[in-house]
């Protein structure tokens, strides 16, 4: 299984932080969020691993190089202050199998790796249960069976909130960047990767929805977020997987 993780974003709602760095480089107990989501890659069963630079490009090009991992590489993506998408663009020529997408702004207990791992066998958009949805987060309708019905930060009705993460398996490599060329076209530099899931839903076989609920993670979008997290790590080192 390869891993894709985006890593191309500015972070500019963490303020000050990302005055002279990216998002992907921002700090959490002494080590750059890159090096938890390359760490939890692995802890999944991901060796092969793309990373999609885009600010300060060259400083997080740096950074993965120090991690010195033989199957870790990266592209750029030169539109990263447009949506997304372009981002999953870049690297869409690196997937050949199946894949998992994650964000670098996310941090996970490594308790989670074990139930994603558990629920890899379709097209799978992970969800939660634990959290009070605000205005910015991802949400999720169901369909009668438990599929993914819709998904949009602006949904008024919901079951589950989106973690970021989307498992794609080798046989669904052509519906899925379908759905992209679709989505790509109809929102051009609005697109964001969700989206792709909204288009499958709409399909005869809408994704799976995979359940990471009662362990916890781990996002950082703000100064208060990043406090958080900067915390949880610090007190329960053992928790979270990171590159040294």
């Amino acid at each position: 299984m390869q891993a894709v993780i985006l890593a191309a974003g500015t972070g500019s709602r963490l303020r000050h932080m990302t005055e002279s760095l990216p998002k992907a480089l921002v700090q959490i107990a002494g080590r750059p969020l890159l090096a938890y989501t390359v760490a939890y890659a692995q802890l999944i069963g991901c060796d092969d691993i793309v990373v999609v630079a885009g600010a300060f490009g060259d400083d997080v090009i740096k950074t993965l190089k120090s991690f010195n991992l033989p199957k870790l590489r990266w592209v750029r993506n030169p539109d990263y202050l447009i949506g997304n998408l372009y981002s999953l663009g870049a690297a869409r020529k690196e997937i050949h199998s199946d894949f998992i997408l994650l964000n670098t702004d996310h941090v996970y207990h490594r308790d989670i790796a074990l139930k994603v791992r558990s629920q890899c066998d379709q097209l799978v958009a992970f969800c939660d249960q634990d959290r009070d949805l605000g205005n910015d987060d991802m949400k999720v309708s169901l369909t009668e069976d438990g599929r993914l019905g819709s998904i949009s930060k602006q949904l008024t009705t919901f079951e589950r909130g989106y973690v970021g993460m989307t498992y794609c398996p080798g046989k669904s490599l052509k519906p899925y960047f379908e759905a992209f060329d679709r989505v790509a076209e109809k929102f051009g530099d609005s697109a964001v990767v969700e989206m792709v899931l909204g288009e499958l839903a709409n399909s005869s076989n809408p994704p799976n929805v995979g359940d990471i609920s009662g362990v916890g993670w781990l996002e950082i979008d703000t100064p208060e977020e990043h406090s958080q997290a900067q915390l949880a790590v610090e007190a329960r080192p053992e928790d979270y997987a990171v590159v040294e």
